[in-house]
């Protein structure tokens, strides 16, 4: 066993040394801190944002603008008051909980959606029945026409489903 001991030192020696030799060759050594306190600290540049594209339908110009519904699905509307705009062939609904959003193609009396996104807010009794049917007038309508008084009235293949008035 004595002859052990000079084997042990020598190996730990050649440990030693290796471990010394390969961290000066490495400046980015963890167990160099020096590097780490010299060094300036610089946050990488932030990421390009990128936002789709939504998509955009074509509209008949006597449509933009900001519509305000008085009657829906046969019913007359009082408050709070539905809006609906149009612009550059997108759509947009207000409610009193919700939002809808999307493309639409109106050109020549046809209505149609293209795309269709909104909020899910958790609104309960007549104003979420009140939503619920202008979301369905929107997705159902097939036509469209604007009447002498200015009104626009979509149209599905069940008759009138929603008048709005200029706002």
């Amino acid at each position: 066993m004595p002859r052990l001991a000079p084997i042990v030192r020598l190996a730990a020696s050649a440990t030693l040394v290796a471990l010394a030799t390969h961290a000066a060759a490495d400046p980015y050594d963890i167990r160099d801190l020096g590097h780490f306190l010299r060094t300036p600290v610089t946050a990488p540049p932030p990421p390009p944002i990128l936002q789709p594209t939504p998509p955009r339908g074509h509209m008949d110009p006597r449509l933009a603008g900001a519509w305000t519904v008085v009657r829906l699905g046969g019913v007359d509307l009082d408050q709070p008051p539905l809006i609906v705009t149009f612009d550059n062939g997108r759509f947009g609904a207000r409610g009193a909980c919700n939002i809808l959003m999307g493309a639409i193609a109106a050109q020549d009396g046809t209505f149609r959606l293209l795309s269709y996104g909104g909020t899910l807010m958790g609104c309960f009794g007549p104003i979420a029945d009140r939503e619920t049917a202008l979301s369905s007038a929107l997705g159902g309508a097939t036509g469209y026409e604007i009447t002498a008084d200015g009104a626009l009235v979509l149209i599905s293949e069940g008759g009138v489903t929603l008048r709005a008035v200029p706002r």
